[in-house]
């Protein structure tokens, strides 16, 4: 059987993702009890979350950051020096931890990574969610952990972005009132074209979105970007975590060739019982996607020695799907 490894070790890292993967992974993978009241003393007092301003200045306090108000963001410099490092991150893994935990502890939680996001945004920098992701990973903390931190990075993110967008469309408004358009007939194919291509990126949009799917009949998890849900599923698929990684993969938003891939990687990895427990978790509540390509299901029973239900599975084949080349090199392998 092939050795599972995690796929960070298969990519080149960028300098800014080795620095903080080589400072990360000197630490203990989970928080010491000392740790643990240093860090519920950054958000909590008498068992009551602090006001923001008051977590956000203590969290860099502890980590040893002066922070200017308004915040900006950290240069690069600052936040992947070693000793800052070695201190997010047992404290990023506590807070994932609490997430689990009782509703103040929760929103400790909460008030430690907004005091984090200006700088270290994971819904912003591919850096910072992988590294992010693979704190979460070692806290043992639950799925919902992750999300609910990487919401909280989003939706700050989404409102930024929205202000942003409003201003520049104000400022565009005041641009527009002050210049006159000159000869109607100029003006005409501009407001006729506008609506054509606005209707044809929504078409293109909702094609898109129509590719994307959660199995499990909740939508709690349906705003899950799908960059994100294909590397949380896969990336519990590569550590062995495959209870875990099925969870996912019925959770969260899924296109039809990502489940596939999914099934191919547990296959390459000859996690067959697995494969064949996704199969039915698939066929169960899967309902409004397409079904698993057969293939992989067949070779798994093979695999595991049960000829019978290989037999019984080809039978229920439409024909068209028999006389495929594969599938006739597995029956007749």
């Amino acid at each position: 059987m092939r050795m599972l490894r995690s796929s960070s070790s298969l990519l080149l890292l960028a300098p800014g993702r080795r620095a903080l993967q080589a400072a990360a992974s000197s630490v203990s993978a989970a928080p010491q009890s000392s740790d643990a009241s240093v860090f519920e003393a950054l958000a909590l007092e008498n068992g009551r979350v602090l006001p923001q301003p008051l977590v956000t200045r203590r969290v860099f306090e502890y980590l040893g950051v002066a922070v200017k108000e308004p915040p900006r963001a950290l240069p690069n410099k600052a936040l992947f020096a070693p000793a800052l490092v070695h201190k997010l991150t047992p404290l990023a893994r506590w807070s994932f931890q609490q997430y689990d935990t009782e509703a103040e502890r929760q929103a400790a939680a909460d008030a430690v990574f907004a005091a984090l996001q200006p700088h270290t945004n994971m819904a912003k920098s591919m850096v910072w969610r992988q590294y992010f992701l693979r704190q979460f990973f070692l806290s043992g903390a639950s799925l919902r952990s992750y999300l609910h931190a990487f919401k909280s990075h989003r939706d700050v993110t989404a409102v930024a972005s929205a202000a942003s967008t409003k201003t520049e469309a104000e400022e565009e408004n005041k641009t527009d009132d002050d210049d006159e358009l000159e000869g109607s007939e100029d003006a005409e194919p501009v407001a006729a074209s506008a609506p054509t291509k606005s209707k044809r990126s929504q078409k293109k949009r909702h094609q898109t979105e129509e590719k994307v799917a959660v199995l499990s009949e909740s939508d709690e998890w349906e705003w899950v970007p799908l960059y994100v849900a294909t590397g949380i599923v896969k990336e519990f698929c590569l550590r062995g975590r495959f209870a875990e990684a099925i969870e996912a993969y019925a959770s969260l938003p899924l296109t039809d060739a990502v489940r596939q891939d999914i099934v191919q990687l547990l296959q390459d990895y000859e996690q067959f019982p697995t494969v064949l427990y996704l199969y039915e978790v698939h066929r169960a509540i899967g309902t409004n996607v397409e079904p698993l390509d057969v293939a992989p299901e067949l070779n798994a029973l093979k695999k595991l020695g049960r000829l019978e239900e290989v037999n019984a599975r080809f039978q229920e084949l439409p024909v068209k799907q028999q006389g495929r080349a594969d599938v006739q090199k597995l029956m007749e392998d």
